[in-house]
């Protein structure tokens, strides 16, 4: 259920990962020791709120990762209707490859009121995600100019 993180994100953005932003901005500096900066998309839309910044990419394209936090942290206290999570998770099951398994999961989600949902250990020892879900409005356009630059890059090759 990978898209259901996504779409967790897309409506909430980030704001279940700044209950202590001191804890979030040492984390990210932990997280950072292990990355290896790598061309890669830079941004990943995840809807007309928000998307993710890759961090390997990010390191990649020269980006202050304390320019990404600082976007990561305004972009926490955007704050979402409710009702625009319900709606949202109402439609999603009609766009999914197994409309019944997801059906069932935004079922499940809605009943225990929409908790935190997380990425399963198998995903992040396959895929060592290493991103932070910021508000579009926070993008600068420097990031932009990069996204496109690597895209062009990666097209070439």
């Amino acid at each position: 259920m990978r898209r259901c993180k996504a779409l967790f994100q897309a409506v909430l953005g980030p704001e279940h990962a700044l209950t202590d932003i001191d804890a979030a901005r040492q984390y990210l500096a932990r997280e950072t020791l292990t990355l290896v900066p790598q061309p890669g998309p830079l941004l990943e839309p995840l809807s007309p709120l928000f998307c993710r910044v890759h961090l390997c990419a990010a390191l990649y394209a020269g980006l202050s990762l304390a320019e990404v936090f600082a976007a990561f942290v305004a972009s926490g206290f955007t704050r979402v209707d409710r009702a625009e999570l319900v709606s949202l998770l109402q439609k999603w099951p009609a766009l999914a490859p197994d409309p019944q398994a997801v059906q069932s999961y935004v079922t499940e989600l809605l009943a225990r009121s929409c908790p935190v949902v997380s990425h399963s250990e198998r995903y992040r020892q396959f895929y060592r995600p290493s991103y932070r879900v910021i508000h579009n409005d926070t993008v600068p356009s420097a990031w932009l100019t990069a996204h496109r630059k690597m895209a062009q890059e990666l097209r070439w090759k």
